[in-house]
């Protein structure tokens, strides 16, 4: 009985662990800046709203937009994706 015990809680453990490396691994949220431009062409960049990482550190992990813009914003914007936001913090591409 107290070998099956042993073998119940290893097995437990095993699984316990390899969920949680699946789970810290998929944490990973996309990173965007957003990028103002002077027209539709989206040729010419006039401002930019950078991106920011929250949490981690056992703490959920969002990632959002900083408060404030560099340049001036237009409605003539993309967002373009510069990196991701994870446990560890920002992994910029």
């Amino acid at each position: 009985m107290k070998f099956s015990k042993r073998l119940v809680i290893a097995a437990a453990a095993c699984l316990g662990l390899t969920a949680t490396a699946a789970i810290a691994q998929t944490s990973m949220i996309i990173l965007y800046d957003t990028v103002y431009y002077s027209d539709a062409t989206h040729t010419v960049e006039v401002g930019r709203n950078y991106g920011v990482c929250y949490g981690g550190m056992g703490n959920p992990i969002w990632a959002g937009s900083s408060q404030y813009t560099d340049g001036q914003t237009t409605s003539y914007y993309a967002n373009v994706r510069v990196g991701r936001c994870t446990a560890n913090g920002p992994e910029l591409e």
